[in-house]
């Protein structure tokens, strides 16, 4: 299953409903935002992004830029094209994002 997938089987779910029963007000915003960090964290949990598939080497030089402010996406898929590794604008964005994640769950 895709993530556009899963973020919409969580959205149409039942789970909204049950949270509003129990007091959360959550707004459709809320839900959408809630929705894809659920759907990431399933990829995340999945460990099948394009990023963790390369050399060990290569994927701790990308994960370096992405946390690293002075470097684009654009520059991450360059630098990566440079090195033999095809990989989309998207692919890094969604591991930066299941990076992201996976820090403030570390940090909570």
């Amino acid at each position: 299953m895709n993530t556009s997938r899963i973020i919409e089987a969580i959205e149409t779910s039942d789970l909204f409903d049950l949270l509003a029963k129990q007091g959360y007000d959550i707004n459709k915003d809320d839900r959408a935002f809630l929705a894809k960090e659920v759907a990431y964290i399933i990829s995340a949990a999945k460990n099948s992004t394009a990023i963790n598939r390369l050399a060990p080497e290569l994927r701790r030089a990308a994960e370096e830029m992405i946390r690293n402010p002075c470097y684009s996406y654009t520059d991450i898929v360059e630098f990566l094209a440079r090195h033999g590794a095809h990989v989309s604008i998207s692919a890094v964005v969604r591991h930066a994002t299941i990076m992201e994640i996976k820090s403030r769950s570390q940090q909570m």
